[in-house]
């Protein structure tokens, strides 16, 4: 595999547009690519880009997001040596270009190599980055599917992910009673203060199986105001069991309720599931070929929990199908540090063109 080769459709998928919500540029070069190699391929109302081409066996299916954080805007990358990192004015988009163009640069050289092959399905989704959107949509069942992997971001490259946590964002509103603060202070209920007493339990807990984080607050309408209302946007990672996630979240409301009544405060709690934990069992088959293909290599063989969501979550967690995800390698995603060695892309490449071959019935 040249590595020139593979920077050339990397660099070409990152010139596009791509953030959440915009991905049909990226969806575009992707239907003409497989198109070109004989993919039958299409665009679902959804905006995912579903293709396949028929082999022997039932089906492998192999999957990337299209969609990027913001800015996600066409990206100018640096390369120096064997990094391709940011230019420093935005983040570099490799998280999941980079997963994109593995699963093209591979089948590319199956097609163009005759290399016998099985039934090879391709799901490219949209909306990852905001809750799995595409992946949770995508509809898979006129396929043969059997089994799957998922290439994103999560830990080392080539590493895959045994078991992911289950996602839970909430939203709350603290509601008081805004009043001047030069006027009668008792007569105000300060939401601000309200959200300061409350335990929000941030951090790590349960032996470092959930953790709660607190993303976004706002509220008020005046610096000469004391604030009324305030909301909360948070999120629970968890691989705790769904009776065990739920009493947390129980317990999050509870603490929020103990000082609105203190105050004489009311609020709103809701949350919502964006995925849910799951596990891979290490003897499934395509585990075991993707196992013997690295260390075939001298490799060690890797497997890694996430807090991370990826399509597996959605595909595997909540479909039933039996994916996992091989993480990309990509260091300081999401920021303007982001930076990735162009040979771990490449290596994984090769990794996935020797499964493919290894699958043939």
């Amino acid at each position: 595999m040249q590595a020139d080769i593979f920077l050339k459709t990397l660099l070409d998928l990152l010139a596009l547009d791509a953030p959440t919500g915009h991905e049909e540029h990226v969806a575009t070069y992707i239907l003409n690519y497989l198109i070109s190699l004989g993919f039958s391929a299409k665009k679902d109302t959804h905006g995912n880009v579903i293709g396949s081409l028929q082999g022997t066996g039932n089906a492998l299916l192999l999957c990337a997001h299209m969609d990027r954080v913001p800015p996600g805007r066409g990206h100018t990358p640096v390369r120096d040596g064997d990094i391709l990192k940011s230019d420093g004015t935005t983040n570099l988009g490799v998280d999941d270009a980079g997963g994109i163009a593995i699963i093209l640069e591979a089948v590319s050289y199956i097609v163009r190599n005759r290399i016998p092959h099985p039934t090879i399905v391709l799901a490219f989704t949209v909306g990852e980055e905001v809750g799995l959107r595409g992946a949770r949509a995508i509809d898979l069942s006129a396929y043969p599917i059997e089994w799957g992997i998922v290439y994103d971001n999560a830990n080392e490259a080539g590493s895959m992910v045994s078991s992911g946590a289950t996602y839970e964002g909430f939203d709350v509103e603290i509601i008081g009673k805004a009043n001047h603060p030069a006027k009668d202070l008792s007569q105000s209920i300060n939401a601000l203060q309200i959200f300061m007493e409350i335990d929000w339990m941030i951090g790590l807990s349960d032996d470092n199986k959930s953790r709660i984080n607190i993303g976004l607050i706002s509220g008020g309408t005046a610096r000469n105001v004391v604030p009324g209302n305030l909301k909360v946007q948070g999120e629970l990672r968890s691989i705790l069991n769904d009776s065990e996630v739920a009493a947390k979240l129980k317990k999050i409301e509870e603490n929020i309720k103990i000082v609105c009544n203190k105050y004489g405060a009311t609020h709103t709690f809701t949350n919502d599931r964006h995925f849910s934990s799951y596990s891979v069992d290490l003897s499934e088959p395509l585990v075991q070929v993707y196992k013997n293909v690295v260390e075939s290599k001298g490799r060690n063989f890797v497997t890694q929990s996430t807090y991370i969501g990826s399509d597996t979550s959605a595909l595997r967690g909540e479909k039933g199908i039996k994916v996992f995800t091989i993480s990309t390698g990509v260091v300081h995603e999401h920021t303007k540090d982001e930076w990735v060695k162009i040979s771990d892309l490449v290596m994984l490449t090769e990794d996935l063109v020797d499964v493919i071959k290894k699958l043939k019935k």
